[in-house]
């Protein structure tokens, strides 16, 4: 009835996958963290772009969570998940994620970040 960014999202991941397990593996753990605040930044705007100030005051939250100290330098891995073509960043007003629905990629990351922090291996698809 609706196409929804998600659904575009859907499509877009199942003909051309463009986050990988190993993608997010790869990454640090705040990197992790950074890539699931934009995530959910993404998820709860129901948008194709965040903010840099929504993803910054989201991160904070998941630090909470997860009982981590927040880090201030969010910019950093931000980046650093543009430069390895896991997110788009358009403007500090347009940052964005393509073909991986937000929903699955923030169960696999909080998943993932809860398996590590109790010391477990092995992963799902996501």
């Amino acid at each position: 009835e609706r196409i929804t960014i998600d659904i575009v999202r859907n499509v877009a991941n199942a003909t051309h996958p463009s986050i990988t397990d190993e993608d997010i593996l790869n990454l640090s753990e705040k990197g992790r963290i950074a890539l699931l605040a934009l995530v959910r930044a993404l998820r709860d705007s129901k948008s194709a772009y965040s903010s840099l100030r929504d993803v910054r005051s989201i991160c904070g939250i998941i630090c909470e969570e997860h009982g981590l100290k927040p880090f201030d330098d969010i910019e950093e891995y931000v980046q650093d998940l543009a430069d390895r073509e896991i997110i788009d960043i358009k403007s500090l007003t347009k940052i964005g994620i393509s073909g991986v629905p937000t929903d699955a990629l923030a169960q696999y990351l909080d998943a993932l970040n809860d398996k590590i922090k109790r010391g477990l291996s092995g992963t799902k698809e996501i």
